[in-house]
């Protein structure tokens, strides 16, 4: 008979008598109601190893390892789920600025929005670029996300570029995925059927509570408020038939978490299934802008829990907290290699918040091909396997990877000293909980 021991990677929960066992390997969670097998779990995990038994809830955890092996090395099974991930190349990503242009200014915005536009013969060379390593490589989805500024103020360059990415998928059989972050302020129910027709089907749109508190934070250039214009192209777009999804984001900070509550509210009574929420609190991305109200980390994680426990206590659909959980779900966009950020003009980086930072740029589309130092790229992709990280029982969610420029730049270790897994994961529980019972 085998013996078997407890996962590093397990972290139990007591709760409203329940117990709750969560894996930062693998995602898994497992709940107990039953008292007598709640001890009999607790007993195994302070005696750290067992023999094998034919008890059903021994198999459950073998099931989802929380109970291994005792001869695996976790930390090797946690460097091959990486490799294993990354080697993946089903999916070519890249996220467009057609323009630093935009026609709001943000109280907490950093970018200095010159006015500075993607032209047509720029675009032309991305999409021979993409051209070019869809015929060299095996990827069977391309993932376009327009970005800005404001890049609805470039939608000329947007349907150009989505007119011959259409045609370039159809002559290479790779599937289509494209989105849009954008403020909403241009998106009619004109210009949002046209995007439909060119595939453009997922948008994040920012809405920062009900219009008092909104109109504070975003403005137009000329200090007019935005809320109303917004809201009322949602509800025009809510009417159009078709299979889309918008995220909308509620940037939130301690002085209006009673107005995105309210908007939590008013969006629910509103909007279908394909309306999103995502809560954002209102962080530091760099740069002068002046602005007092930014959250610290600690701070923006307790608004996150509340604001998502909030919509669990009144049963809104929400999937976004099962992703908080999830391994790699705290690594940065920029470490996958199949993942580009292009500027408008044309120079290629890594993370698309520090998108005029020197430390940010690997190289640049040239003569239809995207010209990249592999020694700059490998220094966002290579994970961190030193003993510090491979001892974190974290090291499955980040794999040292939480923010490379940080990293790059000498910071600690923001994962280990200040995420609040544990509030996470309980709210995640309870909610899942709370699904699984009805």
């Amino acid at each position: 008979m085998g013996t078997f021991k407890v996962s590093k990677y397990v972290r139990p929960y007591r709760e409203e008598g329940h117990l709750f066992l969560f894996n930062t390997l693998n995602g898994a969670l497992l709940f107990f109601e039953d008292n007598d097998t709640i001890q009999d779990v607790e007993d195994l995990l302070s005696r750290g190893t067992i023999v094998e038994s034919d008890r059903e809830w021994i198999d459950a955890l073998k099931q989802y390892r929380f109970l291994l092996d005792e001869s695996i090395n976790e930390v090797d099974l946690a460097k091959f789920n990486f490799f294993q991930y990354y080697q993946n190349k089903q999916m070519l990503s890249f996220t467009i600025y057609v323009t630093n242009s935009c026609n709001f200014r943000c109280v907490y915005c950093p970018q200095d929005h010159e006015p500075a536009m993607m032209e047509k013969h720029t675009m032309e060379g991305i999409v021979s670029a993409i051209d070019n390593i869809l015929e060299n490589g095996d990827y069977e989805f391309l993932n376009i996300s327009w970005f800005g500024g404001e890049p609805l103020l470039n939608l000329d360059v947007i349907r150009f570029g989505m007119n011959k990415v259409l045609k370039i998928c159809q002559k290479r059989k790779t599937k289509i995925l494209s989105g849009m972050t954008t403020n909403a302020y241009l998106l009619t129910s004109t210009v949002f059927r046209e995007l439909l027709d060119l595939r453009v089907t997922d948008y994040q749109i920012t809405l920062d509570g009900t219009q008092n508190a909104h109109d504070k934070n975003r403005m137009l250039s000329n200090g007019d408020g935005t809320w109303e214009v917004i809201w009322n192209n949602l509800l025009s777009i809510k009417n159009i038939p078709g299979d889309f999804e918008i995220a909308l984001r509620m940037n939130t900070n301690m002085d209006n978490m009673e107005d995105v509550i309210e908007l939590l509210d008013l969006v629910r009574s509103h909007f279908d299934s394909r309306f999103k929420v995502r809560i954002q609190p209102i962080v530091n991305m760099g740069g002068e802008t002046g602005y007092s109200g930014f959250c610290s980390a600690v701070e923006f994680q307790l608004i996150q829990i509340n604001l998502y426990d909030y919509m669990r206590q009144k049963e809104y659909p929400t999937d976004i907290l099962e992703y908080y959980i999830s391994p790699f779900s705290i690594m940065c966009n920029c470490c996958n290699p199949n993942y580009y950020v292009i500027r408008e003009d044309g120079a290629v980086c890594k993370c698309e918040l520090k998108i005029k930072s020197p430390e940010n740029l690997i190289g640049n589309v040239e003569d239809g091909h995207l010209s990249v130092s592999q020694d700059l790229l490998a220094s966002f992709v290579v994970p961190n396997f030193s003993d510090q990280c491979t001892a974190c029982d974290l090291f499955p969610l980040c794999y040292g990877l939480h923010c490379p420029i940080k990293s790059k730049q000498g910071a600690s270790c923001e994962v280990r000293d200040i995420y609040l897994l544990d509030d996470y994961i309980m709210v995640a529980a309870k909610y899942l909980l709370q699904r699984a019972k009805k």
